[in-house]
């Protein structure tokens, strides 16, 4: 079994569904589910579900929200080891999704991150230093990212962009990680170039790099590198939406979970594509639950 540490963020997910046609500037009836999320957490979770033996460090602030982490992390899948943090306000994201769950708006607080340090980690030293591989998200700080991966590169480092701002925080260090997972309006930024990319662009970043890129780019096809080669993989069509909250977290971790498995970039690329629909379909805090290793394998996943 695959030793897997992330560190990112955990977040309460405040989530709002209307359950008629989104009316702008007014007051919709819908649903409103409150979870435990962020991208850190999200991966984590997925991975921990696809059998994999991971470890979640993440900044925890003492307030209400906290709590309410704390708890509901206590029997997760995963081992959660909290960076706890004094006068704080918890991570927090707000989404408003139409009836179809596919994102209106979403808000996030994340300053919480912004209060964690280089030497909040000495304690999971030995910890990080024996995994297989480790998971970061682009909400840490830049100061916390360039330790991280300075201290322990050549340990394969899989890294989240989450926004064309924050991304830039891997920037200085794409030399010693081992993937990224970005959106086309990331990958831009990260490399100072203009949307739209066309093909000839996305061949340049790659070509100049050994770090194995998997683009996503909403319902189009998401493009990835293969020993020189640019490919290319459509998501697959949901059975029913749900949400498309942590779809592309739920991408990232099939992806990390088929390479540490011995899967080509092909199927790795295929497995993450799986488990997003099954995001779409199930929600995380439902897929969360189950095995997603057994899924995987009923849909087919690891013939061949």
């Amino acid at each position: 079994m695959k030793k897997i540490v992330v560190i990112g963020a955990t977040a309460v997910d405040l989530l709002g569904q209307c359950l008629g046609s989104l009316i702008a500037n007014d007051s919709n009836p819908g649903r409103i589910t409150v979870s435990v999320g962020g991208v850190g957490h999200n991966i984590a979770l997925l991975l921990a579900g696809l059998g994999m033996d991971v470890d979640l460090i993440s900044p925890l602030a003492q307030d209400d929200f906290g709590k309410l982490i704390a708890n509901r992390l206590a029997d997760a899948r995963f081992r959660f080891l909290p960076i706890p943090v004094e006068n704080a306000f918890s991570a927090v994201y707000l989404a408003a999704c139409d009836k179809n769950g596919v994102l209106e708006v979403g808000i996030n607080d994340f300053s919480l991150l912004d209060q964690i340090e280089n030497t909040d980690f000495n304690r999971y030293d030995n910890l990080i230093r024996a995994a297989d591989a480790i998971v970061l998200d682009a909400n840490l700080p830049e100061m916390v990212i360039g330790y991280l991966i300075n201290r322990y590169h050549p340990i394969p480092i899989y890294c989240d962009g989450v926004s064309q701002t924050k991304v830039l925080r891997f920037k200085p260090f794409l030399d010693k990680i081992a993937s990224i997972k970005v959106n086309r309006q990331e990958l831009a930024s990260l490399h100072g170039l203009a949307l739209p990319l066309g093909e000839a662009s996305i061949r340049t970043i790659c070509d100049k790099s050994s770090v194995f890129y998997v683009i996503t780019d909403g319902k189009n096809p998401v493009v990835y590198n293969d020993n020189g080669n640019i490919k290319s993989q459509t998501p697959e069509t949901p059975h029913r939406y749900l949400t498309s909250t942590g779809a592309g977290d739920a991408l990232f971790a099939g992806v990390i979970f088929g390479i540490k498995s011995g899967m080509s970039a092909d199927q790795a690329v295929g497995c993450g594509l799986k488990l997003a629909r099954l995001t779409f379909e199930n929600g995380l805090a439902e897929l969360g639950k189950k095995s997603l290793e057994r899924l995987l394998d009923e849909e087919g996943t690891f013939d061949g």
